[in-house]
């Protein structure tokens, strides 16, 4: 619980440069490093979710795919429709 609350504290901070955002991608990586050993699936997809929207707005936006379609297929991909706006968001960024 720790991770979830430390990253959330980053991805919610009024602050909007890229070192606050980075410092959230750290945190949620961390997460996503751990995965193979926490027994919380719904912190590991949400990790992958955050991470991908943090992603997104550093300009990241190949990582932010990844991300976001491993959250989706760890869940039910109809189901997230933040997920699924930052993909086509991305996927516009990186055909213009």
């Amino acid at each position: 619980r720790n991770f979830r609350n430390i990253g959330f504290c980053w991805a919610t901070s009024p602050k909007t440069d890229i070192d606050h955002w980075t410092s959230a991608i750290n945190w949620y990586s961390k997460i996503v490093l751990n995965a193979p050993y926490l027994d919380d699936l719904n912190l590991i997809t949400k990790a992958y979710l955050k991470r991908g929207l943090a992603y997104e707005v550093v300009g990241q936006h190949h990582k932010a795919i990844s991300d976001l379609k491993r959250h989706l297929f760890i869940i039910s991909p109809e189901t997230n429709k933040l997920a699924h706006a930052s993909l086509t968001r991305c996927r516009k960024e990186i055909q213009d």
